[in-house]
């Protein structure tokens, strides 16, 4: 006769204790690279105005 027996998965949190500041130096980061993304678009406020289409035909010659 096989048996199997399956690992149950722990759903057991862990909690770890971080330095006072520790959040807020992540928050600056993820200012940081939300701002470098924003650097890297054209304009991160332009708004698309419906008037460029996508070229889905073969251009004529």
């Amino acid at each position: 006769m096989n048996m199997h027996l399956r690992e149950e998965r722990s759903y057991a949190r862990e909690f770890v204790e971080v330095p006072g500041g520790f959040r807020r130096t992540v928050e600056d980061a993820i200012e940081g690279l939300i701002a470098v993304l924003d650097q890297l678009d054209a304009d991160p406020d332009l708004e698309d105005d419906g008037r460029q289409l996508p070229q889905l035909a073969v251009q004529e010659a």
